[in-house]
């Protein structure tokens, strides 16, 4: 009442008049602007002319990202505030706001930053077909999930070649996927459970909207032109495996499809399947032969240095047996066995370098016919239940003793016993001759750890028609095929 009563008309005895309360300066009625005005004179039903108080415009500090002002307290909550922890209290609410608004300015010049590099590089795709006629707002409206939105833009990008690699994707999503969950920690640490009570905050709605902006220039905007480092025939069917890879396991860490990312700021591990992992087995027994290779060198037993130089040479190549191993159970069981079958050679003092390859293949066929799903030929794993990955024997055991049977060749060549190497030339030279054999292996003339798959999949796969044996590509004929191929080359290099 005390409202409609105060527009009727103008009171000479408001301090502004209704005129001045325009809209952007424009005389004529609006609501009232609460930061305006300090008081104001309206009339009670009864004509009575009264001071009515308003709220001063807060002087708190202001949070970047929210828009909100901190909250005026009264004389009663300062009071209380006095008592538990006084200026302290006030400190450590504006710390909370000023680090919550630093998290949401570099949120915001990363969305800034991928919306520029979009506008930037859709230039230079004009000339690839699909590419040109994406998007941005068209793409927002889709349902932005990673599953069929991540497989159907696949399928449509993959005649242009435009591509992403599952490793730059990986971390742009890891990127923005642990700053947004920095954000709503911060959300929930400053505003508490009442946050929405009270106007402040992220409402839900809000939040998921946020969620599919970030999964969108994390996905999207990163699919551009890299057709022109990738125009080799062979590496197109490859990639687009781990493009769709990496789109189908995108939801265990992307922040839509994981709440629990959302509950806990703290950086969480990703994997990256691109990485082969270092098998603890192998590990242990590289520093178990580098000791021993250090007590012959104080006792200068040469003889004994050289056989176990040998070894290390055979610790280090069988790393790159275990790399490619398609499953993490796979792996562990093959380098396993291989140190187990390394380590029964580094007591002794009189070996043939040939029957470690020898003991080596022994022990991992044992171990890998421990295994589920193992099968002895091809034909005998046509029977494995559909949708299984079969594992066959030859497949694994063959290459295996193919690698270590070509790191016995470099340690022969590098260690014949007649040599004086000291502890740290030997472990030099040791890592030198692994990288040689596998060099040997891929066809490269220099080898980093990590390129062993890579690499066999490029050596194999010069033509799809001649990798896969097949005149059309279809998904699953690499994975199918990359052990037999691999085999392939390993018998030749023997």
């Amino acid at each position: 009442m005390a409202f409609r009563l105060t527009y009727r008309r103008q009171c000479r005895y408001n301090t502004k008049s209704n005129k001045s309360l325009g809209q952007n300066g424009v005389p004529g009625f609006r609501f009232p602007n609460l930061w305006e005005l300090r008081q104001r004179v309206v009339k009670t039903p009864g004509g009575q002319a009264v001071y009515q108080a308003v709220k001063k415009k807060a002087k708190g500090p202001h949070c970047t990202w929210a828009r909100f002002p901190y909250k005026r307290l009264k004389k009663r909550e300062k009071r209380v505030n006095r008592a538990y922890g006084g200026s302290r209290f006030q400190a450590a609410q504006l710390s909370k706001c000023q680090s919550w608004g630093v998290l949401a300015e570099k949120l915001s010049q990363a969305k800034e930053k991928e919306g520029g590099r979009w506008k930037e590089e859709r230039q230079e795709v004009k000339s690839i077909g699909h590419c040109a006629s994406l998007n941005p707002e068209d793409v927002r409206d889709e349902k932005v999930k990673a599953g069929g939105f991540g497989m159907r833009m696949v399928a449509e990008l993959m005649d242009d070649e435009c591509l992403l690699t599952m490793e730059a994707m990986v971390s742009e999503f890891v990127e923005i996927a642990l700053l947004d969950s920095a954000l709503n920690a911060a959300d929930d640490d400053r505003f508490g459970t009442s946050r929405n009570e009270h106007g402040f905050g992220h409402p839900e709605d809000q939040r998921e909207e946020r969620r599919k902006h970030l999964l969108y220039f994390a996905s999207v905007t990163k699919c551009r032109a890299m057709a022109r480092s990738l125009r080799r025939p062979g590496t197109l069917p490859l990639t687009l495996a781990l493009v769709a890879l990496a789109l189908y396991s995108a939801p265990s860490f992307v922040p839509n499809a994981a709440p629990t990312l959302r509950g806990s700021p703290r950086p969480q591990r990703i994997v990256r399947y691109a990485d082969p992992e270092e098998v603890t087995a192998l590990a242990k027994l590289e520093q178990d032969i580098e000791a021993k290779i250090e007590e012959a060198d104080k006792a200068e037993d040469n003889s004994r240095k050289s056989e176990l130089a040998r070894l290390l040479v055979l610790t280090r190549t069988s790393a790159a047996a275990t790399a490619w191993q398609m499953t993490k159970e796979l792996k562990t069981e093959v380098g396993t066995s291989v140190a187990a079958a390394i380590s029964e050679f580094v007591g002794k003092e009189d070996y043939n370098i040939e029957d470690v390859a020898t003991k080596v293949e022994e022990k991992v066929t044992s171990a890998v016919k421990k295994l589920d799903n193992v099968y002895l030929t091809a034909d005998a794993a046509k029977a494995a239940p559909e949708g299984s990955s079969p594992i066959i024997l030859s497949q694994v055991v063959k290459p295996v003793a193919g690698q270590i049977k070509e790191g016995a060749k470099e340690a022969a060549l590098a260690f014949t016993g007649k040599e004086e190497y000291k502890f740290g030339d030997i472990s030099k030279e040791a890592a030198a001759r692994a990288k040689v054999a596998v060099a040997t292996l891929l066809g490269k003339e220099e080898y980093q750890f990590g390129d062993v798959t890579k690499a066999a999949v490029n050596k194999a796969m010069d033509k799809i028609a001649d990798f896969t044996g097949k005149d059309s590509y279809k998904f699953g004929d690499i994975t199918k095929t990359l052990l037999r191929k691999t085999l392939d080359y390993l018998e030749k290099d023997d």
